[in-house]
């Protein structure tokens, strides 16, 4: 599993699209991005019991964007089915300790304030592993 800390703004997609539209679609919409400021500072347990540090300020501009992302070419790739929560996964936890974990985590006090100046696109293996060719795109 990729296990740097990053924001989705993008799931997984299967390999129909190919590599050059797609990252034309996203430089295409990411010129009309600047960069701008989020914080990363809430603490919340997923459905599947994965602790997530999520956005803060800054969430409503994610969230946009990720949504600009998903038109064009990506439109059909979107998980509804999939709630968007952006976040950095910091941890997975057995059922029985959740609550635990949850409290310690908060007790924690995370806070991190980040720039958000470029995304990346990585192009993974079956098991989520990076591979083959990494693009950055400037906001």
């Amino acid at each position: 599993l990729i296990t740097s800390p990053h924001l989705t703004f993008i799931f997984p997609i299967d390999t129909s699209i190919d590599e050059d539209v797609l990252k034309w679609h996203i430089s295409s919409v990411l010129r009309h991005w600047q960069p701008f400021d989020i914080t990363l500072d809430g603490i919340v347990k997923s459905w599947d019991n994965y602790i997530f540090l999520t956005v803060g300020k800054g969430l409503s501009e994610v969230i946009k964007l990720h949504d600009n992302l998903y038109t064009g070419v990506l439109t059909s790739h979107l998980r509804a089915d999939i709630e968007y929560i952006p976040h950095i996964t910091i941890g997975v936890i057995s059922k029985a300790r959740s609550d635990e974990a949850l409290s310690q985590a908060n007790a924690l006090n995370i806070k991190q304030d980040i720039h958000l100046n470029k995304l990346q696109l990585i192009r993974c293996k079956d098991d989520n592993t990076p591979h083959e060719w990494e693009m950055s795109f400037d906001l």
